[in-house]
This record gives structure tokens, sequence and C-alpha cells, in this order.
């Protein structure tokens, strides 16, 4: 070899430097035991989004992810407060929305128990929570607060559709990504008990309203329990304590019986033709049986004969 060649050194850019075409370095291992690698990745990836962004706006997505939720709370009450004038089925589905939304909050709490993933705050390296990680055995799969948002949003989009519902649906779905913003959850554990809120209520709020408008029904003339059920619809509405077939009972009364003699008298005077109206009180005739005797003792005197009465002085002819 008539010229020696040099022995080809590796080179590497400086840390910091970016240079324009050049590959991105490898990244820490972001595998979780039991996790997808796209939620880990993804949480990574918006959790870092979040801590680069203003101090105000990581304020607000921890303000957000509680305050959420009692939002959606405050709609079901609106729902409660709009269906007291309703049918007694949109009475029945405001008051069993919240009984139900608790019943998928139960559901996605036993799965905690039997999967019991651990928090990506602790699970993926590097991870830094805008909110305060949960303790141990606080498990992350699914997402308690995205299931009882995906609920309550569900419940007051049946209840109240048109813009206030959707407007509700967005607002829950907000509500489950902030879980992944504060980095409280994975992507998948919010998805997960979004949907299985919104199941739960879709699946058995009408089934179970339509099954108890009849006890709504009922009781709304009571008229303590009436307070809380409504009227109802204008004009449908039973007065308290009337019977079902709207029966009722009148009882005279003195005060009654004055107003009465009044409306009379002022009827008559407005309109004369009502002046040959005989008003005076009636008495019912006795009757007695034939051969009986009546007041006193005296013999009751027997029917007239049909026909005319003869002449005074003339006897019947048979």
């Amino acid at each position: 070899m008539l010229f020696p060649v040099p022995e080809a050194a590796p080179f590497s850019f400086p840390t910091g430097i970016a240079v324009p075409g050049a590959l991105p370095r490898a990244t820490e291992d972001l595998e979780v035991d039991g996790v997808p690698d796209v939620s880990a990745e993804l949480y990574r990836a918006v959790l870092d989004g979040a801590n680069a962004a203003p101090g105000w706006l990581g304020d607000f997505a921890v303000f957000f992810t509680e305050a959420g939720v009692v939002a959606l709370g405050l709609l079901l009450v609106f729902g409660w407060w709009r269906a007291r004038g309703e049918d007694s089925r949109a009475m029945a589905a405001a008051l069993l929305a919240p009984v139900i939304t608790i019943l998928a909050y139960a559901i996605s709490e036993v799965a905690k128990l039997v999967i019991e993933q651990d928090r990506p705050c602790r699970a993926v390296p590097g991870a830094r929570p805008l909110a305060e990680c949960p303790g141990v055995g606080d498990w992350s799969f699914p997402s308690n607060h995205s299931t009882i948002a995906g609920a309550a949003a569900m419940a007051v989009f049946m209840c109240r559709r048109g813009k206030l519902g959707v407007t509700a649906l967005c607002l829950g779905a907000l509500v489950a990504f902030s879980r992944v913003v504060v980095g409280a959850h994975y992507p998948h554990d919010v998805l997960v008990g979004f949907l299985l809120g919104v199941a739960v209520v879709g699946g058995a709020l009408d089934l179970v309203a339509r099954r108890t408008a009849d006890l709504v029904e009922r009781y709304r003339p009571h008229p303590l329990l009436g307070r809380v059920l409504g009227h109802g619809p204008a004009g449908t509405e039973n007065p308290a304590g009337a019977s079902d077939d709207d029966t009722q009972v009148l009882v005279a009364t003195p005060a009654s019986v004055a107003t009465a003699n009044e409306d009379t008298t002022h009827l008559s005077a407005t309109h004369p033709d009502t002046a040959r109206l005989d008003t005076a009180p009636t008495r019912p005739i006795p009757r007695f049986p034939h051969g009986g005797h009546g007041p006193g003792g005296r013999p009751s005197m027997p029917p007239p004969p049909h026909g005319p009465s003869p002449a005074p002085g003339q006897a019947r002819r048979h």
C-alpha cells in the first residue's frame, strides 16, 4: 500500500445542536408491562407538551379536571328542574341519571381492583405530572373520572337532547382528556372509562325510566313528593289528594252556601230571564204504604182513583 489510509473515527454531533436531516436520538425505553406502547408514548408526548405550556395553562388544566365533573353534575340538576314541567318518563330519567352514573362508577372501581394497573406517573420513566400522583394502590385502569364524566354527559344528552346534550358530551370528553394532560392516566385509561360510562347510561337509563314512569305519575299529586316530582305538563296536573278517576266529593259549608247565594243574586240582576227560576228550597213529600198511618196516628188516605172526580152528590157508576 503506497499511501496509508487513516482509520475512520466515529463522529457524533454535540448534544443540544439541531442538525438538519439528522435522525433523532433514541429516547429512553417507554415499555411498561401491561400497557400498550402507543398509549405510553402518547402519554409522554401529551405530558411533555403540558409541561412546556405556560404555567397558567397547566394550572387551569388541574382546576378543570375537577371542576368539569362538578359542571356536569350541575347540568344533571338543571335537567331535573326542567323535567318538573314535563311528562313522567322525562322526570323518571332525570331522577335515575345520578343513580346510574354511580352504578357506572362502581363498575369501573371493581375493574380497577381486578386489573391493578399502576399509575403512569410512577411507571413511565421521566414523567413529570402536573397534579399530585395518587398513592400506591390507587390503580389506573380504567379512569374513574372519565367514567363519571362519560356517564353524566350521556345522561344529560338523553334527558336534554339538542345543543345542551351535545355540549355535555363535549365537556365530558374534555374532562376525560384532562386526566392525561395532568399526568394521572394513560390515554387508553380515559378512553375505556369514558366509553364505559356512556354505554352503561345509554343502555340502562331509558329502559329503567320507562318502567318507573308510572310511579312518578302516581306520586306527583302527593303534597310533599310533588315538590320534587313537579306537576308535569301544563293542564295535566291533578290536585293534591284527588283520586285517580278524578272523582271529587263536594262538602257544603256555610261559607260555600253564602257564596252560592251571592252568585245567584248577581246572576239574576244581570240576566232578568233567570228571575223566573224558583230557587226556594223544597221538601220531600212523605209517602206511606196503603193502609199505613201518617203522622199523629191518622190513617193515610188511599190514592185517588184514576179519571175525573165525580160531582158532589153523584155516586160513581161501576
